[in-house]
């Protein structure tokens, strides 16, 4: 198995603990969504906003990076190298980790245990990464 699916399965274990370990504590319904200030504007039951979201979006993520080790995925890039699969598969786990990370925050911010500011900087860290990992992929094969 790859290093980047192990790294996205491993970050995925952690959440689901910090989840599993606060799953009590955590409000019905819960704050999932903050303005640029940290105050909540958003929110979401339980199941959906600890849970049900964070894990769709991660396998989108997962999925694309399963599916970037198929030569035909990528059919039409004719580019597209074994370089541009690494590309591939850090631009997919860096997007997981940020969207777990965002996703830890709100779950801490919840349990009371951090301040909501908390999650606008790490969103704004999140996007830095994010535009990186864009950069790099762009950046393959030049």
């Amino acid at each position: 198995m790859s290093p980047y699916l192990l790294i996205q399965l491993a970050a995925l274990g952690l959440y689901l603990f910090l989840v599993a370990v606060n799953w009590s504590a955590l409000p019905e319904p819960m704050a999932v969504h903050f303005d640029a200030s940290g105050d909540p504007n958003g929110f979401m039951s339980q199941a959906w906003g600890a849970v049900g979201i964070p894990l769709m979006v991660w396998a989108m993520f997962f999925g694309l990076t399963v599916l970037g080790r198929d030569p035909g995925f990528f059919a039409r890039m004719k580019r597209f190298s074994p370089s541009g699969w690494r590309a591939w598969a850090e631009f997919n786990t860096l997007m997981g980790l940020g969207l777990l990370t965002v996703s830890s925050m709100t779950v801490l911010y919840n349990v009371e245990a951090i301040p909501g500011e908390w999650i606008g900087y790490s969103v704004w860290i999140f996007l830095a990464f994010a535009f990186l990992a864009i950069y790099r992929l762009a950046s393959v094969g030049r």
